[in-house]
């Protein structure tokens, strides 16, 4: 719900467990990794992979057992954790599940990225085709980025 202020909007919930990234010191990944998947009170699971960003571990795990990863041998591999937070998913006026129904926000999430400085590809016949520009009315609005390359072809 756009404007809604639930605890859900702020964070990721899973039954009695919340989605963290846990940033370990350079060089302890696998340690951390394997410290908290495998050790008892601590219960990391589902996983979501982190592209290239080897210090990034982010998962489900137990509330709990948060205040575990303040104990040793845990805490001296781990620099800082942190929520992992839900995607904006809608910037504009338009409303739409696309984001959510091809789990694009997912994908940022897990490699980091909120597609900055990425061309895409759209093929349409009917882009500002409706009287009136359309397309500025969309930019001013945020559903659409305000620099746009066009390429016209004709077939």
């Amino acid at each position: 719900m756009v404007g809604s202020d639930t605890i859900n909007d702020i964070y990721f919930f899973g039954g009695d467990s919340v989605y963290i990234e846990i940033i370990s010191i350079e060089g302890q990944t696998q340690n951390l990794k394997n410290l908290i998947y495998q050790t008892p009170g601590f219960g990391l699971t589902d996983t979501i992979p982190n592209g290239l960003n080897p210090l990034i571990i982010t998962g489900k795990y137990p509330i709990a057992n948060l205040g575990n990863l303040m104990l040793p041998p845990v805490v001296s591999l781990i620099n800082y954790v942190r929520p992992n937070y839900p995607s904006v998913t809608n910037s504009g006026v338009a409303v739409t599940a696309g984001d959510i129904a091809q789990e694009s926000n997912i994908a940022r999430t897990g490699f980091n990225v909120d597609g900055s400085g990425v061309k895409v590809c759209v093929l349409s016949d009917s882009y500002n085709t409706v009287s009136g520009n359309n397309a500025a009315t969309d930019v001013a609005n945020g559903d659409l980025p305000g620099q746009m390359e066009l390429l016209l072809f004709r077939l």
